[in-house]
């Protein structure tokens, strides 16, 4: 880790962040969102993935092709034009401040641009990405959570068929996570 991200992390303070987390089954889902229309999902791999930076800078191409490996990533499109994306890890987000969600389904790293909000476009990227994991596996649950007042992303995951879950509590310094605390509802 380079000086830089170390000073920058102590000087961050101590943190406390909440999230509300959300589950999904197969009797949950709402498959009415496919009858929107000028909405299409396209599956993103390795050697394309750097179709996102029509959307993203290009900082997350990385994060993208990391991503590619061991999970679902999709691209939303409205009316052909790239709008947004999400991913789907099949067995969790590993590592040091995720392991929370390890060995469980999980959608993270959702984007809709500012432009095309409010036309249904993340819950459809939601429900597409269940609707794949559902047709693999019978009887699985899939999570997602968001920032307890980020109140358009919450209206979105409930208009996708997910149910409250739990309340997440991260205590932490900086980015770095010290202890959590799930509050189930």
């Amino acid at each position: 880790m380079k000086i830089y991200s170390i000073i920058k992390r102590l000087l961050m303070g101590p943190t406390i962040h909440k999230s509300i987390c959300f589950v999904m089954t197969e009797q949950t889902i709402n498959m009415d969102i496919f009858s929107l229309r000028n909405i299409s999902i396209e599956e993103l791999y390795k050697e394309i993935c750097d179709r996102v930076l029509v959307i993203r800078d290009n900082s997350v191409k990385y994060a993208f092709e990391e991503m590619c490996s061991d999970s679902t990533a999709i691209i939303a499109k409205y009316c052909d034009t790239i709008v947004g994306h999400a991913v789907l890890k099949p067995w969790g987000i590993k590592g040091y401040q995720a392991d929370f969600w390890m060995n469980k389904n999980y959608i993270h790293y959702c984007y809709v641009d500012p432009e095309y909000r409010g036309k249904g476009i993340y819950p459809y990227m939601l429900v597409y990405l269940a609707r794949k994991l559902f047709q693999k596996e019978d009887g699985s649950k899939i999570y997602i959570r968001a920032d307890y007042k980020n109140y358009s992303s919450i209206r979105g995951i409930e208009k996708a068929g997910f149910k409250y879950w739990g309340i997440l509590t991260e205590y932490g310094w900086g980015d770095i996570i010290l202890f959590r605390r799930i509050r189930q509802i």
